[in-house]
């Protein structure tokens, strides 16, 4: 498997977490263990859209518009794009204003286009080997109050271990 696969592996498997926590605390049956959780491109209950790596159309082009998920409440008029990287560990810091940023626009034409009164961008940035920054647990909460910062760090450093040991052992055949 490449390394880019691998790399987009790891990054789903924390947004997998995460997507699977957000359908749970709806009460959309998901299975019991997170990691058999498939991805679901959009779901709608009640009030509420969330969306898994799709395009939003907006009436400007924009370089940015397609984040890892989108929730989208629109009876109380509000809108959270959570955009997911695990860098390595010196480039949190970076990556995590990066994210923030990146989607400026795209909260822009929103917030027109959806009529939201609120919308933010929500970082979850966690290093491969775990590290993440101070108000991370912060930004987790924003989303839902059931995300542990621990199961996503476990899960961005299984992913890296995971890699590692098969680089390791692909190097073995001496």
């Amino acid at each position: 498997m490449p390394a880019g696969t691998k790399y987009t592996k790891r990054h789903n498997n924390v947004a997998c977490y995460i997507h699977w926590n957000l359908l749970k605390e709806r009460g959309i049956e998901v299975p019991v263990q997170w990691w058999k959780h498939v991805l679901i491109a959009s779901v709608i209950d009640r009030d509420t859209t969330i969306t898994w790596d799709l395009k939003i159309i907006t009436n400007k082009s924009l370089e940015h518009n397609r984040p890892d998920i989108v929730l989208h409440n629109k009876k109380e008029g509000w809108a959270q794009v959570l955009d997911i990287a695990v860098p390595y560990d010196t480039n949190v810091v970076s990556k995590t204003a990066e994210k923030i940023t990146k989607y400026r626009d795209l909260e822009i034409l929103l917030k027109q286009n959806w009529e939201v009164r609120k919308i933010q961008t929500i970082p979850i940035v966690v290093g491969t080997f775990g590290t993440v920054c101070k108000n991370f647990t912060y930004c987790l909460h924003k989303v839902s109050p059931h995300i542990r910062t621990g199961v996503v760090q476990k899960t961005a450093v299984l992913g890296t271990a995971h890699m590692k040991r098969n680089i390791l052992t692909d190097n073995m055949d001496c």
